[in-house]
């Protein structure tokens, strides 16, 4: 993505129009994590112990059970943290790229996309009593937009999707996002900004 990025900034950073770049953040695109139950490789673990400091059960070396279980219960906050620092750093780098080439430009994080995948859907499901949830979804995709909120060069804005009328599912979720006093609360710092992303319905 890197590589691309530079790539479309060279070629366009001249171009009197250009002030930015979006980045879509969809479950099934290179932008952000697959979610929770992803990168129990040895290679990112050791990355994750490494640079956490972090002290995996040597079991957990051995048996991938036994790993999978640390991972989900007594490291689960440190390794999801690992996760969303290094994301987070990803973006940056983003940034630094675009505003190496063309300084006062703007990333943008479009987050609507995420609320397609499944994992998110079923966090901000209604529950009682209600709970905060935004937070925890994108975080267990290591996202956490909330930490550009100071970032005048990062814009997140906050979502507002309009399923097709032929999904009336996707519809009452989506009333539900857009209405959702968490989520306006999880983007209430972010820069004020508006990005049309028409979604593609396919017709068969």
């Amino acid at each position: 993505m890197r590589n691309v990025v530079r790539e479309l900034v060279e070629r366009y950073d001249t171009h009197a129009s250009f002030d930015g770049l979006a980045i879509q953040l969809e479950p099934d695109s290179y932008a952000l994590l697959p979610g929770e139950p992803w990168g129990y490789d040895n290679r990112t673990l050791r990355r994750f112990t490494e640079e956490s400091k972090s002290q995996l059960p040597d079991e957990a070396w051995r048996n991938f059970s036994a790993r999978v279980d640390y991972l989900l219960g007594d490291g689960r906050s440190p390794w999801l943290d690992w996760r969303v620092e290094n994301l987070t750093n990803f973006y940056r780098g983003l940034r630094d790229e675009l505003v190496r080439r063309r300084p006062g430009a703007k990333l943008y994080l479009n987050a609507s996309g995420m609320f397609s995948a499944a994992s998110v859907r079923n966090q901000l499901l209604p529950k009682l009593p209600a709970q905060p949830a935004i937070a925890e979804a994108l975080r267990l995709h290591g996202v956490d937009l909330s930490s550009f909120a100071s970032d005048a060069s990062i814009v997140a804005p906050r979502p507002s999707r309009q399923a097709p009328l032929d999904s009336p599912a996707g519809r009452l979720l989506d009333v539900g996002i857009n209405e959702s006093l968490d989520v306006d609360r999880y983007f209430g710092d972010a820069e004020a900004a508006t990005l049309f992303y028409h979604e593609t319905s396919p017709l068969r």
